[in-house]
């Protein structure tokens, strides 16, 4: 699922292909409010930004205004503002991908849209609930945008979290975020693999265009019977021997060090005494070489 490993049989790893290399876009299901509504305020507009399930990102406006009089004084209410376009007919205007578009009121519902704040400024605890639905329609451009597009999606549907809202005599600052507070449900463009990062416990995580990441796999180490068996091969590789048993395709989890200039990966203790050994063994064949060098010159003499 991109965050965790399954253990199995070790076999290669193909990081820049398959499933890798990109990730599917996802549509926004939670979205969170955040910051204050002044008191000294009686209207605030809070820009909300949400994907759909193609990686199509929208930019809707919400305002809030204030009740000033009757029994509801002090509440708050929430719609989608409208403006009228040149046949004096209601619209939303909306960000799509950046470009300014126009659309059909009705493609919006938002429920339970009045916000109750407590002479402590706060929202009653379970804060009231707060929906939005959005379905396709026709996105009509404005400023400068591309052509009239038909917009054919999936109903989306998004809760909001207004918890976090406060109503204190500071300036409003109320900002709308993407997912719960762990960002779940925050949706996503498609994105692109452009980068990975090799963990201390070998685990490969991919990083993406989108800001995403996903777990690729994970870098196992062999465990033989006796190492000290493996065949050298050469370029830092080994092959396995009778002596030294055989992979049994598992593994073990490792510990690395990534980035770190390896200092030597050979047994020194073991490497010295092979030195001092084949020190001593050229030291003997010096002196026996020397003594039948003496043996013939003595012999050479006795000739003469």
């Amino acid at each position: 699922d991109g965050t965790t490993i399954q253990k199995g049989p070790v076999s290669p790893l193909s990081i820049y292909s398959g499933d890798s290399e990109s990730v599917a876009p996802a549509a926004t299901k939670q979205v969170r409010w955040e910051g204050n509504l002044s008191t000294s305020d009686t209207e605030a507009v809070i820009m909300m930004n949400f994907f759909d399930s193609l990686g199509n990102e929208y930019s809707v406006p919400f305002k809030a205004e204030k009740i000033l009089t009757g029994a509801d004084a002090g509440q708050w209410t929430l719609e989608i503002p409208t403006t009228t376009n040149a046949d004096g007919d209601p619209v939303v205007k909306i960000g799509f991908n950046g470009k300014s578009y126009t659309i059909e009121p009705d493609k919006f519902k938002l429920d339970s849209a009045v916000l109750s704040f407590d002479s402590d400024g706060k929202l009653p605890d379970p804060a009231p609930a707060v929906s939005l639905s959005f379905t396709g329609g026709t996105l009509t451009p404005v400023d400068g945008a591309p052509d009239a597009i038909a917009l054919t999606i999936d109903e989306i549907d998004i809760t909001v979290d207004v918890s976090k809202m406060t109503h204190y005599n500071q300036k409003t600052t109320v900002q709308s975020y993407r997912g719960d507070g762990s960002g779940a449900g925050s949706g996503q463009a498609p994105g692109q693999l452009n980068g990975v990062n090799v963990g201390p416990d070998g685990i490969i995580t991919g990083r993406y265009t989108n800001g995403d990441s996903k777990v690729l796999g994970q870098i196992s180490v062999a465990k033989f019977r006796n190492p000290a068996g493996l065949q050298k091969v050469g370029a830092n590789l080994f092959d396995t021997t009778p002596n030294s048993g055989d992979f049994d395709m598992i593994g073990e989890d490792p510990i690395l060090n990534s980035g770190v200039l390896e200092m030597s990966n050979v047994d020194l203790s073991r490497e010295f005494t092979e030195m001092i050994t084949t020190q001593r063994g050229f030291q003997a064949n010096s002196r026996v070489i020397t003594s039948s060098d003496e043996m013939l010159q003595e012999l050479v003499n006795l000739k003469r």
